[in-house]
């Protein structure tokens, strides 16, 4: 079986081609790699590793935007007859100026006129929802077992065959998930965070406190920690499909019990690793956001850019949480 390369074999065939391998392998190994580093490092190898297969990037951004529009075309169409039956619409050339063209007071107007044909148009909105929860499955298989097992292949078919390959195991691990993001959910807002809602605030009610202040943070601190809680586990579980694609595993109850472990060895490196990795993603949206409405850029270019950034940081994150596990185990 081949060996997989790891972080020096990449950089130093990187630099072979700048004709000083040895004296920069030769620094790399003698110099000492701090831990804390580690997470940045995989993040920005990772970074290198999606960015250099812009097949699989357009592959993903083109899905990303042909899965909404089967509601949003729909939802046009009845918004189109409905409210032509109140007062003519204003001139508009797609469904992308609908929302800019059409005054607000219309859309009151259409929840009267559709009567039940708008309701049964976003039930479909579930189904594509549980659509999308399993193609991100088959695409977090993509990209940890492209980074890991088909490193040198830049193909569409390697990431849809390494994801394929990884989707029961991971279909398994969330399933296994759901039931603790429910018990998550009743602890935060259910009975045992209403109780605790209300030692702070009588009758856990924001109306009723004294103080608008601190009824202001008793509800952003549970809203803080149950997103944190969510994180956690939707870590231990990413952890757990790293494992799966690693060590070549099938069964998701043992890799989940073995996830947990590493989860709880290696907690700071994983917490820095998904912290940074959210962090970047949310300054590059952010920059992206500064830059469109500097430039007056037009909605289309959003529709566009904001998918392929998210899909692009999503493949850093589950690339890098693969390699991530794969160096720890190998320095075990």
């Amino acid at each position: 079986m081949n060996e997989k390369p790891d972080i020096l074999d990449e950089t130093t065939y990187i630099v072979d081609s700048m004709g000083f391998q040895e004296e920069v392998a030769e620094a790399l190994a003698t110099t000492p790699r701090p831990s804390y580093l580690l997470p940045l490092k995989l993040l920005a190898l990772s970074a290198g590793h999606v960015l250099g297969r812009p097949r699989i990037l357009i592959f993903l951004l083109f899905w990303s935007l042909l899965l909404p529009l089967i509601v949003a075309a729909q939802i046009y169409q009845l918004a189109s007859i409905d409210l032509a039956a109140v007062e003519d619409l204003p001139n508009t050339q797609s469904f992308i100026d609908f929302p800019n063209t059409v005054p607000a007071w219309l859309f009151q107007e259409w929840k009267l006129q559709s009567g039940k044909s708008l309701e049964l148009a976003s039930h479909s909105i579930s189904v594509l929802m549980f659509v999308a929860s399993m193609a991100g499955l088959l695409f977090a298989g993509g990209w940890m077992s492209t980074s890991i097992h088909y490193r040198s292949e830049h193909s569409l078919r390697a990431f849809l065959k390494g994801g394929a390959e990884n989707f029961f195991p991971f279909l398994r691990t969330w399933l296994l998930g759901l039931p603790v993001f429910g018990l998550i959910t009743w602890l935060f807002f259910g009975s045992p965070g209403e109780w605790i809602v209300a030692l702070w605030l009588p009758e856990g009610s924001a109306d009723l406190a004294d103080d608008e202040r601190t009824a202001f943070w008793v509800f952003q601190i549970r809203e803080i920690l149950y997103v944190f809680a969510l994180l956690q586990v939707e870590g231990i579980l990413d952890v757990t499909r790293s494992l799966l694609v690693v060590e070549k595993r099938r069964s998701a109850i043992f890799a989940l019990f073995r996830g947990v472990g590493f989860f709880l060895r290696r907690f700071l490196g994983i917490f820095s690793l998904i912290s940074l990795g959210i962090f970047f993603e949310v300054l590059l949206l952010f920059g992206a956001n500064m830059v469109i409405n500097y430039f007056d850029l037009s909605l289309l270019f959003n529709i566009f850019l904001f998918p392929f950034l998210r899909h692009f940081m999503r493949g850093v994150r589950y690339s890098a949480l693969a390699r991530y596990y794969q160096e720890v185990v190998k320095k075990s």
